[in-house]
């Protein structure tokens, strides 16, 4: 059903955004604003929201987004002291940024509030699992053994691991008998809430974006990238998907805002230049600590036949390159890179894949 015409979702958002801060000239109640962000939730309960054809646009989301900060700012800025309140707003603003497929917002919330530390329904954490998927496994132990709950949490990390749509199939049946079974009012509700995030869920799931290009993949990095990140965010989707990063050999300029995702799309680029076979890649990071932390990163994603040589920093020795006879992936910052190929200026012509992290710098005169 579509969002009464009495929601106005920017305002509403500038209002409880400036209330949050103590700032004055709102003369709106915290009521008003959480009744907007109720409405913009329920309007999306119905199935015909789930089945409709998903896109990434922003407009397409914004007033999901608008009642995700709403309800998130009302759960520190409301000034009630029942804690009942304050976990339910909580819990809807998690549920609302999942609604829109922005699952880092709603892990943020869940673990800002610390929602899993209360005592919670089965409904409420199947709600918060749909919602982030990254808190499934913690919040599996917590529900009862033989239960349905578990069941479709059950489901879900299966189709997390495998990508398959058996596997979603059955997600989306046992979700959609919880929420006729559950008798309790705002139980069932919040299972109707996470149609819509199932559904976001069954286009970015990594295991599924990515299972068509597995074998472009060094052996066993999928399975390690799936297990640390097994949702892809919308804008790694659609450069993945839509546009074809990964079936490309063309020169490739990506501009995404931050925060969403690119430093991944890198390494899924260079990764799958690797292959399976010898050779060598490199990511060049501007700064030392990125550099550090994009090695860390994808460390803990690729097996032991490839070999990770931190340049950023430090004057010591590197270990030798051998890109003929080994899987090697440097990550530099552009003075050690530069000094790397002044050293052996063989090595550019057995280079498959350069990445360049914030590549505007290069031409800013430093």
């Amino acid at each position: 059903m579509p969002i009464p015409i009495w929601v106005d979702y920017k305002s509403a958002e500038q209002s409880a955004a400036a209330m949050a801060r103590g700032l004055s000239g709102s003369s709106v109640a915290w009521g008003v604003l959480l009744a907007n962000a109720q409405a913009i939730l329920a309007s999306r309960t119905d199935p015909s929201c789930a089945e409709a054809d998903i896109s990434y646009e922003f407009e397409e989301w914004q007033d999901l987004m608008a009642a995700a900060r709403i309800l998130d700012l009302a759960t520190t800025k409301l000034g009630v002291k029942d804690m009942e309140n304050q976990k339910a707003a909580a819990i809807l603003a998690a549920c609302a940024f999942g609604m829109s497929g922005t699952f880092v917002s709603a892990a943020a919330v869940i673990d800002s509030h610390k929602l899993l530390e209360f005592d919670l329904s089965p409904s409420e954490l199947v709600a918060l699992t749909f919602s982030s998927p990254t808190a499934s496994r913690d919040v599996f132990t917590k529900l009862p053994r033989l239960s349905k709950h578990r069941l479709c949490v059950e489901n879900l990390l299966s189709f997390l691991v495998t990508g398959g749509q058996k596997q979603f199939d059955m997600t989306a049946s046992t979700l959609q008998e919880l929420a006729i079974e559950e008798a309790d009012v705002w139980g069932s509700y919040l299972l109707r809430l996470c149609r819509l995030s199932l559904e976001h869920l069954g286009r970015l799931a990594t295991a599924k974006v990515l299972h068509a290009h597995e074998s472009r993949f060094p052996k066993g990095y999928l399975d390690r990238l799936v297990s640390d990140s097994p949702v892809l965010l919308p804008a790694q989707y659609e450069a993945v998907a839509n546009n074809g990063i990964l079936a490309s050999d063309e020169n490739l300029l990506v501009t995404l805002p931050t925060g969403t995702g690119k430093t991944l799309l890198g390494e899924l680029v260079l990764l799958s230049s690797l292959g399976q076979a010898s050779g060598l890649v490199c990511y060049i990071a501007p700064y030392v600590a990125l550099g550090r932390q994009v090695a860390d990163k994808i460390s803990r994603h690729t097996p032991n036949s490839v070999r990770i040589h931190r340049l950023v920093g430090g004057y010591q020795e590197p270990e030798p390159l051998d890109p003929e006879g080994q899987s090697e992936v440097v990550v530099a910052t552009p003075e050690r890179f530069d000094a790397i190929l002044r050293l052996r200026p063989d090595l550019l012509s057995k280079i498959k894949c350069i990445v360049f992290d914030e590549a505007h710098m290069i031409g800013n005169g430093q």
